[in-house]
């Protein structure tokens, strides 16, 4: 599973991080082009990236959103074996997000490219000044949005893994509350016992309203109570 895993991420990484397709300009003086053609090459490469991104992009998301769910529903391993496979939900869900994230960060680079290659495509029909003008807008425009596309996912990404390290807490929390409740039934004279099954509750309830707390939306603002009129 690791294997596969590093293997996706330096995949895309490699896709979605590569030099840009191509130079503003022919760099060669003997062949200038003139704005039509560049428009042509514009539309031609960033339709070449975009199909390369959408790909990796739905192929990535699909294996993430797989190994969420295989995280979610395997549970955790024995506490006696070693930490991988103790861990074993734990480092399936962080492997999942990590892959859905890539995928969506790709997914966006594919539209952004997507829409330079129409763009170019119409850019054609204009004049060669309008044409060079907006093709070279447009590929500004496409090479800009890199840091943009990251912005939104990474977000996303840091409040789904909140969430999910959450429930993973509210999952040992309710674990050791039901062994302290089962102790505490086989020895319901032993004090101590009795009074650790209470913590153990009492922590499983502070857990699980922190974990309501990070998936309760946006409260919205309380509008200001309107004036009495004079």
């Amino acid at each position: 599973m690791s294997r596969i895993v590093a293997s996706c991420v330096v995949a895309a990484t490699v896709v979605g991080c590569r030099a840009a397709p191509m130079p503003y300009l022919n760099e060669n003086p003997a062949k200038a082009e003139t704005g039509r053609e560049y428009c042509s090459r514009l539309a031609e490469a960033a339709d070449r990236k975009g199909l390369s991104e959408f790909g990796w992009g739905v192929t990535l998301s699909v294996l993430g959103g797989s190994a969420v769910l295989a995280g979610t529903a395997m549970g955790p391993g024995r506490q006696d074996a070693d930490w991988p496979a103790r861990n074993r939900n734990t480092l399936t869900l962080g492997a999942g997000a990590a892959l859905t994230l890539l995928g969506t960060i790709l997914l966006t680079r594919s539209g952004d490219a997507s829409t330079a290659s129409g763009s170019a495509s119409v850019a054609m029909n204009r004049t060669d000044a309008d044409a060079m003008r907006d093709c070279l807008d447009l590929r500004a425009a496409w090479v800009g949005g890199r840091g943009a596309s990251v912005g939104a996912p990474m977000k996303a990404y840091q409040s789904e893994v909140q969430v999910l390290t959450k429930k993973l807490d509210v999952l040992t929390a309710r674990s050791a509350a039901d062994k302290a409740v089962a102790e505490a039934t086989a020895a319901p004279l032993d004090v101590e016992k009795k009074k650790a099954a209470e913590d153990a509750a009492a922590r499983l309830k502070v857990e699980e309203d922190a974990l309501k707390a990070l998936q309760a939306p946006e409260e919205a603002p309380a509008s200001a109570p309107a004036s009495a009129p004079n």
